[in-house]
Order: structure tokens, then sequence, then C-alpha cells
């Protein structure tokens, strides 16, 4: 997404993710609903008024 123009952050836990979304007030997340620390549910629910696109994987053997 970079080569067309959009600026990226990411982070390692959902944390992280909040931190950085206080300071920097994106316009857009993709947010993983089953980060480590906190889960996306609850890091979504911080207050902000942000558009989030919610998403999960799940590997089986």
């Amino acid at each position: 997404m970079r080569p067309l123009g959009f600026e990226l952050q990411a982070a390692k836990n959902s944390r992280e993710a909040v931190e950085i979304w206080q300071h920097w007030e994106p316009h857009l997340i993709f947010m993983d609903m089953r980060m480590p620390v906190m889960d996306g549910y609850e890091a979504i629910n911080q207050g902000q008024k942000t558009v989030i696109i919610a998403m999960t994987a799940s590997v089986f053997t």
C-alpha cells in the first residue's frame, strides 16, 4: 500500500496497536480480532472514531 501513497503503521500486539491509534489517529485500521495481550474486540472498544476492518485467520492441519 505504500507504493500507492498510504502511510502505514504496524503493531506487534493489541496494546501497542491502541497506543499507535491514540497518537496517530489513522483513517482506516485492519484489526486482527485474535491479537496477543488483549483481543481485537477489546482493542476496538477504546472510543476512537476510526473505520475498522476486522478479520482473523485460522490454520488447521
